[in-house]
């Protein structure tokens, strides 16, 4: 495989499980192959109402289950390193990405924070 997409999947996994998914994807892209990351950063909008809101519940610090049953992590950028380090994987890109989000009819401005990765697997000479 010469890419994967990782697009708000590892948030939904439990955290025991993230760097077996890093390993995973890494064994099957080919040498010289990437992986894109987009995925929920620590301190977003949407964790800090997790911490205020009811039905929502916490199962570990930065880990959450939604009301419907889905799962919430969010991430600092130094796991993201450690876990694409730990299988091997250059780190190309890797940034917090700060979007603002209008609510027009709410008329409310959000600030929203995510983490974006470029990693490729090195190729081997």
């Amino acid at each position: 495989m010469d890419h994967a997409l990782l697009i708000f999947v590892l948030s939904a996994i439990i955290p025991i499980n993230m760097q077996n998914v890093f390993s995973r994807i890494y064994q099957t892209l080919k040498p010289g192959g990437y992986l894109f990351f987009r995925d929920y950063c620590e301190d977003d909008l949407a964790q800090q109402r997790f911490e205020n809101s009811q039905g929502q519940k916490k199962l570990d610090e930065k880990f959450y289950v939604r009301v419907s049953g889905t799962l919430a992590y969010y991430f600092s950028l130094d796991e993201i390193r450690t876990f694409a380090n730990t299988v091997g994987f250059e780190i190309v890109q890797l940034e917090q990405v700060c979007k603002q989000v209008e609510n027009k009819k709410l008329e409310i401005i959000m600030q929203r924070k995510f983490i974006q990765a470029k990693l490729r697997k090195p190729i081997i000479n």
